[in-house]
């Protein structure tokens, strides 16, 4: 059976960040001077959604979820029975009506994190959210039908699943419904359409990156940075920056740590974009 860990850590720091950024803690896993957090934690009540957009994860799936930052793995000191914990939240918060514990949930069922393995279990509860115009999830049922996680395999109905991601979670980011639409729109894009190495992004990537990072998402921001600076075309890459230290700026570490990689080079080259270089 293949790996399920890069997916995992995917899309599930969708899920992670979003909660996180939605009560504005630390999503590094740091502190963050002024907010009383110092461990990634929720300081206090979910913020109520706005009318029509999705359901805003309570404070204790927050706290659950923005305290484990994936792209951290291996850094953390979480007490032994952490998973078990955070399932009995997820199944809690899931069942009082919150999409995105319903989708944690489901992971853990997927991965067997927390509780005995169970596809069955977990692909109902991502078909309840993909059905709930959760890309998250969809993305998540997406692969168990591609790869034949307890179900039969089934690549028209996966591509079927991609496309809705890329099309209608697409629409949802740019119509500033869900920011957590961009993330997971993104990543059905870059299957639909990879990248072209170092020589130029595509359009409706940056556009969906930078609509996340208007919202809010600052691993948007992270993500468009990330791949801006590291193209061919200088201009675009001295851009990238800006959506660096923005995400440095929120305490992601990984945006500092590639901030402290570039910055230099590509401050050379924004002098000169200036008219200011030697």
């Amino acid at each position: 059976m293949r790996s399920s860990l890069p997916r995992l850590l995917a899309l599930s720091a969708i899920l992670s960040f979003a909660a996180c950024e939605q009560d504005g803690c630390d999503c590094s896993g740091g502190s963050t001077a002024g907010n009383g957090s110092g461990s990634g934690e929720a300081s206090g009540a979910a913020p109520k959604a706005a009318e029509g957009s999705a359901a805003v994860a309570p404070a204790k799936t927050m706290k659950i979820a923005s305290g484990f930052d994936p792209s951290r793995l291996g850094n953390e000191v979480l007490p032994p029975d952490w998973a078990e914990q955070a399932l009995t939240v997820y199944a809690s918060d899931c069942a009082a009506g919150d999409p995105n514990a319903c989708v944690l949930e489901a992971n853990a069922y997927h991965d067997g994190t927390g509780a005995k393995q169970d596809w069955g279990k977990a692909r109902e509860l991502y078909e309840n959210g993909c059905n709930a115009n959760n890309f998250g999830a969809c993305l998540r049922l997406r692969d168990m039908y591609r790869f034949e996680e307890g179900v039969a395999k089934d690549l028209e109905k996966a591509d079927l699943l991609l496309k809705k991601v890329a099309t209608e979670g697409a629409t949802a980011c740019r119509s500033g419904v869900s920011a957590i639409s961009c993330l997971a729109a993104a990543t059905a894009t870059l299957e639909v359409q990879p990248d072209e190495g170092t020589k130029q992004i595509n359009p409706a990537l940056v556009d969906l990156y930078e609509n996340g990072c208007k919202q809010g998402l600052i691993a948007a921001c992270l993500e468009l940075g990330n791949r801006m600076v590291q193209l061919d075309d200088e201009s675009v890459a001295a851009r990238g920056l800006a959506f660096l230290r923005q995400s440095c700026d929120a305490h992601y570490e990984q945006g500092c740590e590639m901030l402290r990689k570039y910055e230099p080079k590509l401050k050379e080259v924004e002098l000169k974009l200036q008219g200011k270089g030697q």
